[in-house]
């Protein structure tokens, strides 16, 4: 059944898991998937078992191992139907197996015979349980690695437990041994017992598939399988991410045995996904104009080295909300600067990079209209590309006489005249990553001694975040450059592991101007307590916050409901070369510079984890939260002398 929703209008894929007791052939799975009208199947690729055997490779010979596998032991038979098929391996490895130099090599030879078998048959994803001993780890993550590329076009589902905690530990050595390679995902069973703390770290975790056993459903009233309230919250946090969705049996104690005890008719289990999947609520302004851009990395602006491109413009146009906050607090700076006066004084606002269809402009036009305070308004821009249909809207909306249109960068423009209010839009998404504060100390010459600069004042926020997705999508460069650049990025498959915190503050106008720019320099020392789940820390997620004009501000904080509505400006991510683990209750610093210089701008950050301090008296205690930061270790400082990166002047 390929089930779609009226929010995102994308096919949900659900499907079924055949157990090993389950001893139908691949083609008549098949034939049960489309009655009971489900898009995938997954089953055991080796189908050589008795019914409640498990896989006992001391039986079995090395030289039988080296030998190509025999038709008749195979459940997946050909490729037919393996494109809509998922392959379970049950690997065999454990403490004993590991430690055991004969039965090792056969562990890896039956693995890689499979991954033979997968990679031929062209199933679409190869499924491995968790080995059962956390010891054995480090022989089946490289033993899977070393197999890896038997499979090309397939993805490795890593099977773990929402419940267990130590299944997301395991996960975690499982996907650093391996190098964090995006060819691994969860596949994320969600059984009938939740965790009490709840799951947000998963939300980091590249999550491939929900699994649904149906000893989680619970019966209404008209006989049919429902989730509880808890386990649909859950669901449904997931389902933006587009994972699959499968329904597994479960296998009563003492039925294992038989080989009817998988073959359970799950079509209402199926319907019950599709109409949770169906029933999605509606993506907000938000979320609409961020389709497709989601876990994309993108490079920041240069907006003074490069003239941006009509398209580019059009994108930051869209934003109805961040113009109605301009307005408003245009308007309230008019009504400010004329209060107590029967006959208002013409104000002259200066709006400066005002782009190719001014909305800016627009905004200060209305604003006068709305406040009833006559202005004049100058339209200056650099980009002469901008000029040309900015210049066509001079003529043919504003005026000559409301409206002065000016071709220069404001840095070097020479004023006719002083401005009671000089208005902006050069923020970006780590506020002054795009070079705000520089542009505006270049301009505020033309204020007058009781001009308003909008924005008044802005700051950048920062946050730690574990994301696999994010780092995956920086690493896959394979350079250190790549892993030292800050991006552009509407973050969804992340979590925070701590509130974000406030960097520093720019106010305009500027207190002071020194010539080399070093007033613009900042640094700051931000400490942050994980109270969460322990958890991977793959770098930090940006934001920012403004104030326009007295109480009229802009955010793109999360859980800040300044700015719901806000599309202009996504989140900025710093990765880090080397994640870094972060235990629950433990507390990590994050340092970050804004470095200014003559021709260029850049940031360079490290992390530095704390370790509990041992104390042994009063004395000592009152110095414990010193104490604590000597970590003794810590991360690289990344983008030294903005080697990797950097915002030209």
């Amino acid at each position: 059944m390929s089930t779609t929703t009226a929010a995102t209008a994308k096919p949900a894929s659900i499907g079924f898991e055949a157990l090993a007791a389950d001893r139908r052939p691949h083609e008549e799975l098949i034939v049960a998937m489309e009655r009971m009208e489900f898009t995938f199947l997954v089953a055991p690729l080796d189908g050589r078992r008795a019914p409640g055997e498990t896989l006992d490779l001391a039986k079995v010979s090395l030289d039988e191992l080296r030998e190509p596998l025999e038709h008749d032991v195979l459940r997946v038979q050909s490729s037919d139907f393996a494109g809509v098929t998922v392959g379970t391996v049950e690997h065999g490895f454990d403490a004993a197996v590991v430690n055991d130099h004969e039965m090792r090599l056969k562990a890896n030879l039956h693995l890689r015979r499979l991954f033979n078998w997968a990679g031929h048959a062209g199933v679409s994803a190869v499924q491995l349980p968790l080995p059962t001993s956390p010891s054995a780890i480090p022989e089946f993550a490289r033993a899977v690695q070393s197999a890896s590329s038997l499979i090309p076009f397939a993805t490795i589902w890593v099977r773990v437990s929402v419940s267990d905690p130590a299944h997301w530990t395991a996960w975690n050595l499982v996907r650093s041994l391996v190098g964090h390679s995006a060819k691994y995902h969860v596949a994320l069973e969600v059984g009938a017992s939740l965790p009490a703390h709840g799951w947000t770290r998963w939300h980091a975790e590249p999550v491939a598939a929900l699994v649904l056993p149906t000893d989680a459903f619970l019966t209404n009233r008209k006989g049919c399988p429902v989730l509880s309230k808890r386990h649909q919250a859950l669901v449904r946090e997931f389902l933006p991410r587009e994972p699959y969705l499968f329904v597994t049996p479960t296998v009563p104690v003492g039925a294992a045995a038989t080989a009817e005890a998988g073959e359970v008719d799950l079509t209402m289990h199926g319907q019950y996904l599709a109409y949770l999947h169906r029933t999605q609520p509606a993506p907000s302004v938000r979320e609409k104009f961020a389709d497709g851009y989601a876990d994309y990395l993108q490079a920041p602006l240069q907006p003074l080295a490069d003239h941006l491109e009509a398209q580019t413009y059009e994108v930051f146009e869209k934003c109805g909300f961040k113009y109605a906050q301009y307005q408003a607090a245009v308007a309230q700076c008019l009504r400010d600067r004329t209060s107590g006066s029967a006959t208002p004084a013409q104000q002259i606002i200066m709006v400066v990079g005002a782009g190719p269809r001014g909305p800016l402009v627009d905004c200060c036009l209305r604003a006068s209209a709305e406040a009833k305070v006559p202005v004049r308004v100058y339209a200056v821009e650099k980009n002469p590309n901008a000029l040309v249909p900015l210049r066509h809207k001079q003529r043919t909306e504003w005026g000559k006489d409301r409206v002065t249109v000016v071709y220069a960068d404001m840095r070097t423009w020479q004023a006719p005249e002083k401005c009671d209010i000089l208005v902006s839009e050069l923020l970006g998404s780590f506020a002054d990553n795009e070079l705000s504060p520089e542009c505006l100390d270049g301009v505020q010459h033309v204020l007058k001694a009781d001009g308003v600069s909008i924005p008044q004042s802005y700051s950048p926020w920062l946050a730690p975040v574990s994301s696999a997705k994010l780092y995956s999508e920086a690493a896959k460069h394979k350079t250190v450059a790549a892993l030292e650049t800050s991006y552009v990025v509407m973050i969804r498959n992340a979590a925070l592991v701590a509130p974000p915190q406030r960097a520093w503050t720019f106010h305009h106008p500027a207190p002071t101007i020194l010539l080399d720019n070093a007033h613009n320099e900042r640094y700051a020392s931000l400490a942050f307590d994980v109270q969460g789940d322990s958890a991977l820390v793959h770098g930090f997620a940006g934001y920012f916050d403004c104030t326009l004009y007295r109480d009229v501000t802009l955010s793109t904080r999360p859980g800040d409901d300044h700015s719901p509505d806000m599309t202009s400006w996504f989140p900025i991510y710093f990765p880090i070369r080397h994640p870094v683990f972060v235990p629950r209750g433990a507390k990590i610093d994050v340092h970050v510079w804004r470095v200014a210089g003559n021709h260029k701008v850049w940031y360079e950050w490290a992390v530095v984890p704390r370790v509990p301090a041992t104390v042994h008296g009063e004395e000592e205690e009152k110095e414990r939260v010193e104490l604590e930061t000597a970590a003794g270790f810590a991360s690289l400082i990344h983008n030294v002398g903005g080697k990797s990166h950097a915002i030209g002047l």
